[in-house]
């Protein structure tokens, strides 16, 4: 099999990395196994990305990237995505509204770089909400003091360069794909296509005190747009608090057995919060679904402050995960768990940290939940009196099939 990408080779003189040119590369679609290194790959949609450079300086870089289209095509962003070794995004030579039918070369700079390695690629968006790769990641590394300013990409003025951090929105370019995956969701939580807010036959009404909660959710509780999940104390006692699924809206996406699914959580810290990422599936033919379909992808309760609650329900599969090191409020970790037939297997920053021996039957479906609930006290304590709101955050929600 020829890998499906490869990071490029860097080379030193004196102290100061030389050039790296990546020339004609674009992303492979799964299941392709030509070589994106060596030789140009144009996307489905007609686009190809060719001569990327990379110039790395004292705390600063500069890039410049051939976009080609075989017809005409308006792009949301096109980005230089960039990730550090903690894999905080650094994206710029960034392009808003471009529309041409042909060939055009941008440039930009970054902002303040601090010393260390970076992967880098380009990505695009034409929606504004589903990113794409369009090349293979190569490698630069940022060494010396200084800043440098953010740069204006220098298409004929038609495109602008954020130059900034991204992480704030939610909804930053996604990394090229497992291999032999295909990125099939990536859909910002106020997308109102893609997500139904308040919502769910998870919960036998607008509250569920059959599982000791104190919460009610409606239409009127969603996220905010960069992730932030809330519970907001109500005047008689009960919390309002923020719930999104799939189950309801227009498209209403499926998980499948075999997809993967992403996503960077970030925990706080008030007692009586119950946050999660789970999945709850809609009846079959032949019944309701062992368990509901639920797979519980992460629970949190902050009286055990470093501890998540790992369960597949639908094949009695449970872990409590400790890590003081991965699990604590205000510190974010990349999850990620793919629903196997065999086995439902969990990710904590690309370490492997539990595989159930379990997995989902073939016939599993069901819609992924991100939600935040409130303890009434029967489990874990209920919030203290004096508390009147809680959150948690979720960013880079992705499913891979």
């Amino acid at each position: 099999m020829v890998k499906r990408w490869q990071k490029a080779p860097f080379a030193r003189r004196s102290g100061v990395l030389m050039l790296l040119v990546l020339g004609a590369v674009a992303a492979c679609s799964a299941g392709d196994d030509s070589d994106a290194d060596t030789q140009s790959q144009v996307r489905a949609d007609g686009v190809e990305v060719t001569n990327v450079t990379i110039t790395p300086g004292n705390g600063v870089a500069t890039a410049r990237f051939t976009v080609k289209t075989s017809h005409s095509l308006h792009f949301n962003q096109i980005v230089l995505a960039v990730r550090n070794a903690q894999e905080e995004m650094f994206d710029f030579a960034r392009q808003t509204d471009v529309t041409f039918n042909g060939t055009r070369t941008f440039e930009g700079a970054s902002g303040a770089l601090a010393n260390g390695d970076y992967s880098a690629w380009i990505a695009y968006t034409l929606d504004g909400s589903n990113w794409r790769s369009a090349s293979s990641p190569i490698t630069f590394t940022v060494g010396g003091p200084g800043k440098g300013d953010a740069g204006t990409g220098t298409d004929s003025g038609s495109g602008t360069d954020a130059g900034t951090p991204p992480g704030d929105s939610g909804t930053t370019p996604p990394p090229p794909p497992p291999a032999g995956k295909t990125l099939v969701f990536d859909a910002p939580f106020n997308d109102t296509s893609n997500w139904t807010v308040g919502r769910s036959s998870s919960y036998p009404g607008a509250t569920n005190p059959g599982d000791n909660k104190l919460d009610y959710i409606s239409a009127s509780n969603a996220p905010d747009a960069d992730g932030t999940f809330r519970a907001i104390k109500r005047s008689d006692g009960k919390w309002d608090a923020d719930l999104v699924t799939t189950e309801y809206s227009q498209k209403k996406f499926e998980l499948k057995p075999g997809d993967e699914l992403d996503a960077t959580v970030t925990l706080g810290p008030e007692l009586g919060a119950w946050p999660a990422i789970w999945t709850w599936g809609k009846d079959l033919s032949s019944g309701v679904q062992p368990g509901h379909g639920e797979v519980d992808l992460f629970e949190y309760h902050p009286d055990n402050v470093d501890l998540l609650e790992l369960s597949n329900h639908v094949s009695d599969g449970h872990l409590d995960y400790r890590n003081s090191n991965n699990v604590k409020p205000g510190k974010p970790f990349d999850l990620k768990v793919i629903f196997g037939r065999s086995s439902v297997d969990w990710y904590i920053n690309g370490a492997s940290i539990f595989k159930d021996g379990k997995g989902v039957p073939a016939n599993w479906t069901a819609y992924p939940i991100v939600n935040i609930s409130v303890c009434a006290g029967q489990y874990h304590p209920a919030p203290p009196s004096s508390l009147s709101s809680m959150s948690y955050k979720v960013t880079n929600f992705r499913v891979y099939r």
